[in-house]
């Protein structure tokens, strides 16, 4: 019986081990992929936190212009909106 079927035997124990290499391969590549999105979610953790800043920092850009602009319309005359805000 080990004679019959001894070639076939063989063979598949080669596609299995040709399998089990591809497997290992995707695996690996799976991996490095997982690594790659932990790196990425820091990144954009980060990314969101300097646009928050920076929408701060122009939300007292704008109060800052806006009591400027408020104390030149006292001590000068009156600046048109228009001319300062376009919504």
């Amino acid at each position: 019986m080990d004679i019959l079927f001894g070639n076939q035997v063989k063979e598949f124990r080669a596609r299995i081990e040709t399998l089990q290499k591809s497997v290992d391969t995707a695996l690996t590549i799976l991996d490095k992929i997982a690594e790659n999105i932990v790196k990425l979610e820091k990144q954009v953790k980060c990314t969101d936190k300097k646009f928050e800043a920076c929408a701060g920092g122009f939300r007292q850009t704008r109060d800052a212009c806006t009591l400027l602009r408020e104390e030149l319309s006292e001590a000068s005359g009156t600046i048109i909106e228009s001319t300062y805000m376009r919504d």
